[in-house]
């Protein structure tokens, strides 16, 4: 066999190489970049969820921490006065006076429900 030029040994090394033409390096960037962009879209969305739903949890442990207050302040109670139907007025041992008042609308989206608000007074005061 005779032996190549060098010219014709380059070009015969190039068509046997398995390299990737333009065009399958298109495709495949193309299909990366569309992958990637839904994975995103998808880490987004559970993202803002996560905020969410920790956001709630904050909510109910501040809550559940209120209402054990207010229970542990009404057992100390020595007298109780009802002042309508969203205020409660109780003495406690040190003489003290302490309300709970229930008449304002809950923040957003809670609207429906209301807020309760603790209010204190020193022995001797209203």
């Amino acid at each position: 066999m005779p032996a190549l030029s060098p010219r014709r040994e380059t070009r015969s090394l190039l068509r046997e190489s398995a390299g990737f033409t333009l065009v399958e390096l298109l495709v495949a960037m193309s299909l990366f970049v569309g992958v990637m962009a839904a994975a995103g879209a998808l880490l987004f969305t559970m993202q803002k969820s996560s905020y969410s739903d920790t956001e709630d949890a904050n909510a109910q442990v501040e809550t559940q921490t209120g209402l054990d207050r207010m229970v542990r302040e009404l057992r100390q109670a020595t007298a109780v006065t009802l002042q309508g139907d969203n205020q409660i007025t109780v003495t406690l041992l040190d003489g003290s006076q302490l309300s709970y008042k229930c008449d304002t609308a809950g923040p957003s989206p809670y609207a429906s429900y209301n807020a309760c608000y603790r209010l204190t007074a020193a022995a001797g005061a209203s």
